[in-house]
């Protein structure tokens, strides 16, 4: 099958009736398997994002704040598990649900940073992000646009206000995990184009995968990006650095 045409799964398939009603926007590189899970290597690489979500949750205890960012992987882990199991949008809306809620914790803490908002109103700012962006994505479905855009805006969003919150920085901060989470994510991605691309690309191989291998990279630049966030107490009310 041309990777990155939606191809229907046939009817007896389990997923097939789901799939074939709503059909999701995209097709990676990974053959489409008649089996409850349609993409293997796909779906099981999403424990990644589970795994490093349990350890957030583990080292976090009273750091209510960052606890949100284990919540938030193991969201993304097992939506986006289900998403490819399924190969249906109703499952692949939830993975950018989830992804949604993961880019709203980064967008918020550099608002508090910055002192546009307060950990009073930083919860109101993160259900609306989600709602809006969620409302764009079903809009961008309906017109047949591509919506993995709504994610890359939200990260140039947020890499926008790290360079002004740089430029202004009036405390001493921490940049290597950052920069070690930008390259995670940079890697990943190359991976992910070339799947969708077809230049790194075996159908049959469901073991390793251009998109398996960025949710490998996509899971550790959550690690670090999660790193570079706990320098900073976004539990006290009235003091985050910039």
């Amino acid at each position: 099958m041309p990777v990155g045409i939606v191809e229907q799964l046939p009817d007896h398939c389990p997923w097939s009736e789901l799939s074939n009603m709503a059909p999701p926007n995209i097709n990676w590189c990974e053959e489409n398997l008649c089996s409850w899970v349609v993409n293997p290597a796909n779906t099981w690489s999403n424990l990644a994002f589970i795994f490093v979500g349990i350890l957030f949750i583990a080292v976090t205890k009273e750091q209510k704040t960052m606890r949100m960012f284990g919540t938030a992987a193991i969201f993304v882990g097992v939506s986006s598990l289900l998403w490819h199991a399924s190969f249906t949008f109703v499952f692949q809306f939830l993975d950018f649900l989830a992804m949604f809620a993961f880019v709203a914790l980064p967008l918020i803490l550099n608002l508090r940073r910055l002192g546009l908002i307060t950990i009073n109103n930083q919860l109101a700012i993160f259900y609306s992000y989600v709602g809006g962006m969620s409302a764009l994505l079903f809009l961008f479905y309906w017109l047949d646009i591509y919506f993995q855009s709504l994610i890359l805006f939200s990260i140039i969003a947020v890499v926008g206000m790290e360079l002004v919150l740089y430029k202004r920085a009036q405390e001493t901060i921490q940049y290597k995990y950052l920069l070690l989470a930008a390259l995670s994510l940079g890697v990943g991605g190359g991976f992910s184009a070339s799947d969708v691309s077809g230049v790194f690309c075996d159908p049959k191989n469901h073991f390793i995968q251009g998109h398996a291998i960025w949710h490998i990279l996509a899971a550790t630049s959550l690690g670090f990006l999660f790193l570079f966030y706990r320098q900073f107490n976004f539990d006290e009310a009235n003091h985050v650095p910039g």
